[in-house]
């Protein structure tokens, strides 16, 4: 059945692949970001912060039967160098939608919290991993999920789902303090070397894009009491998936990749298991062949 859908930070990477999904599948779009203008025709579009009381006056004027909440501030380094970026964004965000959704009905919110709120302890006993952020990044989207799940006593589905290591085509390659593969990618394929701070041994459970917004577009017809982890529940450590790009790209483009490794960013610490996995459809070799090529591309497109 068509909805009429809200997508905040819709002009992102994880944006711009769930509304080319839901749009595939007939639903009627608004995308809301801080872009001038959006990046394709086939959506509504507004330019609105998040943080602003206008943002929550704009979702009740929209009257959404489904709200996908992904607009944030998504660096761990980047939200202890400004860290009221991050109050203001993402709790901000979560207190607007609260207030709109107080003048709304029967309204579906999908939040995409983090992997983040388990800071560095991984407690698998009991009922799964305690969430103990250590970041003000983590901490605000911990605080945005209590926010958020209020809701529930004004009669709306509010659905968290913690995203682990996100990667695919669409990836911001120009920016270096988030997103470990592309990060490494665009390093590999203009540099020819691969820069690495902190631990090799560090390791993470990278999800494709695919394979999110396949779990994202679910939630519109489920009802999650609890946070729900989209990973892959299998973990890679740093230096592994440094091998990885470095021998993909001798295959691909014929040229070496050097590693170097530096101290890195100290709340760099987050153990990445998932205790529960999503079904996934893109395996992390051919993922990073396909992200490799993209990246390549990209580069060569804008030298």
């Amino acid at each position: 059945m068509k909805k009429r859908i809200v997508v905040t930070g819709g002009e992102g990477f994880i944006g711009q692949w769930l509304l080319d999904s839901l749009i595939s599948q007939g639903h009627e779009c608004w995308s809301i970001d801080l872009h001038e203008r959006p990046r394709n025709s086939s959506y509504h579009y507004f330019k609105s912060d998040v943080s602003k009381s206008t943002f929550a006056d704009l979702l009740v004027d929209i009257n959404p039967d489904v709200i996908f909440h992904l607009a944030a501030q998504t660096s761990s380094i980047i939200s202890e160098e400004k860290p009221t970026h991050d109050i203001e964004t993402n709790m901000l965000g979560a207190v607007n939608i609260c207030l709109a959704l107080r003048q709304l009905e029967n309204v579906t919110v999908i939040f995409t919290s983090s992997m983040a709120v388990y800071g560095s302890t991984f407690s698998e006993a009991g009922a799964g991993p305690e969430t103990t952020p250590t970041s003000i990044y983590g901490i605000t989207k911990l605080a945005s999920e209590q926010i958020l799940q209020r809701m529930r006593s004004y009669g709306h589905k509010i659905n968290v789902v913690r995203l682990f290591n996100v990667y695919g085509p669409g990836q911001d390659l120009s920016n270096l303090k988030q997103g470990m593969v592309s990060i490494f990618c665009a390093m590999a394929i203009k540099d020819h070397r691969i820069v690495v701070k902190g631990s090799p041994d560090r390791t993470r459970d990278l999800i494709h894009v695919d394979d999110v917004v396949t779990k994202l577009v679910s939630c519109i017809n489920s009802d999650y009491q609890s946070p729900v982890d989209v990973g892959t529940g299998s973990e890679i450590s740093v230096a592994e998936l440094v091998e990885m790009i470095k021998s993909k790209c001798d295959d691909l483009f014929g040229f070496s990749v050097t590693e170097y490794y530096e101290d890195g960013f100290s709340e760099d610490i987050f153990r990445s298991r998932s205790p529960s996995s999503v079904e996934t459809s893109v395996l992390l070799s051919s993922g990073i062949t396909n992200f490799l090529r993209w990246t390549h591309k990209e580069l060569i497109k804008n030298d």
